[in-house]
């Protein structure tokens, strides 16, 4: 009698005894067979022995998969998930300089929303149980992201700042919307607003913004991922989602939504937010809060539209020296200028921001907000805001927007500032 005869009990015995012979030693050098080799070797022999293994080779695929890229916050256990990259060696992972494993690929998971290959990810899933899909879901794994701008070196096994995301950052970060789509309608408690934590925010321009820029790593949400990279209907979904775009987090140095919408001038998307009035009229109408280093929207504003007025050789060039089409887009930038800070104004953005007494009134008005509607998404929410009262007379030390552009060399938003701020004083 062949093997494929024998009963499906036995069959299914032999499979695992194949994934799993010898746990690996502590103590061993070499790498220990994960026995997926096997498996797919049995898995070919014939359609019966296919049935029992090809669940066992999805579910093992994955378990070791998200052993060997899992982020923990705890050295002992990143310790751990290092060994265990060592011990179950893989061909696509290579030791880095100082001799550890280095994770230079996406995970399974990672790879399949990155491609928005749906199809493959519900097919791995299909073999998991259901009570565990919201677990590989949100889970968070060490990713080799790497700086698409070219202006940050990044060391994907550096333990201290580990570069870790989740499959939501990744379907954002890709602009895969029916994936997102699909994660949030398949677990609908999980949290529209996880941290990653990533070497930097390019190409967005708010990375030049100090709180961002003096850091050595960015913590973000999918919804700042999609801003900065610009995937304009990922974010309308975030956002129609639940996701919070006029809030900062315990993680994120102050820097919401709102701000990086700023930074890279999406005058069409701010306008989308203003005619949405179910988005617009949450949090009482209060939009604009700083980051920790006192900088507004506007201020963040000034990031955007930045003018060419370097020549290969490093002189600056006059407006008065600029060709005809050179004063053509001079011209279209301020009038994108006026469009950006009319946008932000229209959503609330504050523009005096050194008045004292209305900063103490917008406090006052938010404490009270918290007190009748605290929802679970302002509990980092209520953190800030006490740092914010704590930090304000340092932010009061900032220049006023226009004058923060002027300094930064974006004339144009300075000027556009500087308009807005005449009308509203008047």
């Amino acid at each position: 009698m062949g093997l494929s005869q024998h009963p499906f009990e036995i069959l299914h015995a032999i499979a695992l005894a194949l994934l799993n012979p010898h746990p690996p030693s502590t103590m061993q050098e070499s790498a220990s067979s994960t026995g997926l080799a096997d498996m797919a070797r049995l898995a070919a022999t014939c359609q019966r022995l296919r049935d029992v293994a090809t669940p066992l080779l999805y579910t093992q695929s994955l378990v070791i998969d998200v052993a060997a890229n899992t982020f923990t916050s705890l050295v002992s256990s990143q310790d751990h998930v290092l060994h265990t990259v060592k011990q179950y060696r893989d061909p696509w992972l290579s030791p880095d300089p100082t001799g550890h494993p280095a994770c230079d690929r996406e995970s399974i998971i990672m790879e399949m929303v990155i491609s928005g290959r749906l199809d493959a990810l519900q097919q791995l899933l299909s073999h998991v149980p259901s009570h565990l899909e919201k677990f590989f879901l949100g889970i968070r794994l060490l990713v080799p992201w790497r700086c698409v701008s070219g202006e940050h070196v990044t060391t994907s096994t550096d333990v201290a700042a580990p570069a870790f995301a989740t499959p939501l950052h990744a379907a954002a970060l890709a602009g895969q919307d029916h994936v997102i789509q699909w994660i949030l309608e398949r677990c609908p408690t999980l949290p529209v607003d996880p941290e990653a934590q990533l070497r930097c925010n390019c190409p967005s321009s708010h990375r030049h913004a100090g709180v961002v820029a003096d850091s050595p790593t960015v913590s973000v949400t999918p919804l700042h991922l999609a801003l900065a990279h610009n995937r304009t209907s990922t974010a309308k979904l975030l956002i129609q989602k639940g996701a919070v775009w006029d809030r900062s987090f315990d993680f994120s140095a102050g820097v919401n939504g709102l701000h990086i919408m700023a930074a890279n001038g999406m005058v069409d998307f701010l306008d989308w937010l203003a005619r949405s009035s179910n988005t617009c009229s949450t949090n009482s109408g209060l939009h604009d809060w700083p980051d920790e280093y006192g900088l507004y929207a506007l201020h963040y504003a000034s990031f955007a539209l930045m003018p060419d007025m370097v020549t290969d050789g490093g002189s600056s060039v006059s407006d008065a020296d600029r060709g005809e089409g050179d004063v053509m887009a001079l011209f279209d930038r301020q009038k994108e200028a006026t469009r950006l800070v009319a946008s932000l104004i229209g959503i609330g953005a504050i523009i005096d921001t050194r008045n004292v007494g209305e900063a103490a009134k917008r406090l006052r008005q938010e404490r009270n907000r918290l007190v009748v509607e605290i929802l679970a998404a302002d509990l980092g929410w209520a953190y800030r805001l006490r740092f914010w009262e704590s930090e304000q007379d340092l932010h009061f030390l900032q220049p006023e927007p226009a004058e923060f552009a002027e300094r930064g060399g974006n004339i144009c938003v300075a000027k556009a500032l500087q308009a807005a701020f005449g009308n509203t004083s008047a």
